[in-house]
């Protein structure tokens, strides 16, 4: 899977956080539980130089790390998901 972010209307609040890294995470989960998905891209990984905001008016934050690049809730997310993840010996 490449390419993979997850925009919102701008500004960015919590529960707009929340929902983009509940969005993150079920991409990786349909990576994870597909026998063939053998990587997890993403597209950028800062807010800083996002395709986004110049792309969709209103609209940004799509990464997984803030413009100053600190980690952001869906970074947490993938991070946790990748964690508490074993693939089955048959599947990889």
């Amino acid at each position: 899977m490449t390419e993979a972010d997850v925009r919102m209307i701008m500004p960015p609040d919590e529960e707009k956080l929340r929902t983009q890294a509940e969005g993150y995470r079920l991409l990786l989960d349909a990576c994870l539980r597909t026998r063939h998905c053998v990587s997890f891209t993403v597209w950028g990984f800062t807010d800083k130089y996002s395709w986004v905001p110049n792309t969709f008016e209103g609209e940004g934050a799509a990464n997984i790390l803030g413009e100053h690049y600190e980690a952001k809730l869906p970074y947490r997310a993938l991070r946790a998901a990748l964690a508490g993840h074993a693939r089955p010996a048959a599947v990889r």
